[in-house]
């Protein structure tokens, strides 16, 4: 908004100059001319105080994550959003070449008044399907069943709640996270 605000002052006084410029006895054209080289020359030094920050912010933040170390870069947003990034580590560990995954996140206490997932619940999905990548995440048929896959990943989710025989062997790495092979994964 303020860079708006800048750019209609520096037009305004564009408008001001061309009249000026006008009643000296200069050709329009030139007036004209002249005048459309002033908003171009004198925006960017206008709006470099109100770009100082966000650069600053920029570098600062780029500074900061220069010290660290790949590992920790590459896990980094998913601390900041709270995810247990070792639990995805392990699980991703568990799985073979081209084993394909489905993904049971647990309800929030904060869920919307139909039920809706909540961001945080969008974003771990995202970040967890970036984790686990290249295994694939495969979605259910239907709310409620659970996805034909190779895997089943329970975040922040029982895995006693689905019956038996939809899931084999349950690994778990914590309460509420575990990983199970689907039942009839080969």
């Amino acid at each position: 908004m303020q860079l708006v605000c800048e750019l209609l002052g520096v037009m305004a006084a564009g408008t001001l100059i061309f009249v000026a410029i006008r009643r000296a006895g200069v050709d329009p054209r030139c007036a004209v001319a002249a005048v459309a080289l002033i908003p171009v020359a004198v925006a960017p030094v206008l709006a470099a105080p109100a770009l100082r920050g966000a650069v600053m912010d920029l570098l600062e933040t780029r500074q900061a994550d220069a010290q660290l170390n790949p590992a920790d870069a590459a896990v980094l947003p998913g601390v900041e959003l709270g995810a247990d990034v070792g639990f995805l580590a392990w699980a991703r560990g568990q799985f073979a070449e081209g084993d394909t995954f489905g993904l049971e996140i647990g309800v929030a206490e904060d869920n919307g008044p139909r039920g809706e997932s909540t961001m945080r619940q969008v974003l771990l999905q995202q970040w967890i399907t970036f984790q686990l990548a290249p295994h694939l995440l495969m979605q259910p048929a239907a709310p409620g069943e659970l996805a034909d896959a190779d895997w089943v990943v329970f975040y922040e989710s029982d895995p006693t709640a689905y019956q038996r025989r939809q899931l084999g062997s349950v690994q778990v790495y914590a309460p509420g996270f575990a990983i199970a092979r689907a039942s009839d994964a080969s």
